[in-house]
């Protein structure tokens, strides 16, 4: 089975946050994976029309995406899902320090980066490290590499989303501005962002606000989320007018960065936590 996993990132700071979903078997939906949500295949418009409030130049033209049906993760990944793979640092000097399972060339292609220890705890934790809380503070790269780490520890294959895997999940079949409408006042019934955090800022934890329609938590705010994309300001000028399937419709990086990030977050406005908007990194 393929997984595949979502991040994230917060304000200017990248936090990695994931979400997990996998391809389907071939026929029907099977017995759900502990935490999983199954999201039908279909064809949906990607993008914001002109018309909508809020709108940046980025989220346009609009075109179509064929997806293929997955499983997602009903939440973003937490502190408690995310620091097993933090220790393992201290599991990777010892295999240096008695020349264990050194990389060749016949397997680096399944060699897993350990993280480094954190440079400055207070950052990673200054607004907590609850079991489930969001986990941020990871770059684009520490995600794809917990991802790889997860998939060898359970077997099956986790990545991050496409940027229209993404759209598509919070969508959830829609073609509002938010996945429950276009009545911006409603958004506090399902996101934590700017204006509905209070005086304490920071993360909350997961699955605290209302779901879209496919039982996905935390698609709008909370944090930024990362997909496997490259973040282009031209927007989606190359597809304009196609129909596309999903790996046809990805922006594959060629350059470091930017990369780019979806879903909005606490620190940030309603506008920016609509299904379209999106958001370039500053580094990876």
């Amino acid at each position: 089975t393929n997984l595949w996993l979502r991040g994230g990132r917060e304000a200017a700071r990248l936090a990695g946050t994931e979400r997990m979903s996998c391809l389907p078997p071939s026929s029907g939906a099977p017995a759900a994976p502990d935490g999983m949500v199954w999201v039908p295949g279909g064809t949906f418009t990607m993008g914001s029309p002109r018309s909508e409030t809020g709108r940046s130049a980025d989220e346009g033209p609009q075109f179509q995406v064929v997806i293929e049906p997955f499983w997602m993760a009903k939440t973003e990944i937490t502190w408690k899902q995310y620091k097993p793979y933090m220790r393992m640092y201290d599991v990777s000097k010892g295999f240096d320090t008695f020349a264990m399972r050194k990389v060749t060339e016949d397997n680096q292609s399944d060699a897993v980066t350990a993280p480094t220890p954190l440079y400055e705890a207070t950052h990673t934790y200054h607004y907590g490290e609850r079991p489930r809380q969001a986990a941020v503070t990871m770059t684009q790269f520490a995600a794809k590499q917990y991802t790889k780490w997860l998939s060898l520890q359970t077997g099956q294959t986790f990545r991050l989303p496409t940027e229209a895997e993404w759209e598509y999940a919070c969508r959830a079949g829609t073609t509002t501005a938010f996945h429950f409408g276009d009545d911006v006042e409603q958004l506090g019934e399902y996101a934590w962002y700017k204006g509905s955090i209070g005086d304490s800022g920071g993360q909350r934890d997961v699955g605290g606000k209302k779901p879209n329609r496919w039982d996905l938590y935390d698609m709008h705010g909370n944090v930024w989320e990362w997909t496997l994309d490259a973040y282009s300001k031209d927007g989606y000028k190359a597809f304009a007018g196609k129909k596309l399937t999903v790996w046809d419709a990805v922006n594959w990086p060629v350059k470091e960065y930017p990369r780019t990030v979806r879903g909005g977050s606490w620190e940030f406005g309603k506008e920016r936590c609509r299904s379209a908007a999106r958001l370039g990194s500053d580094d990876t």
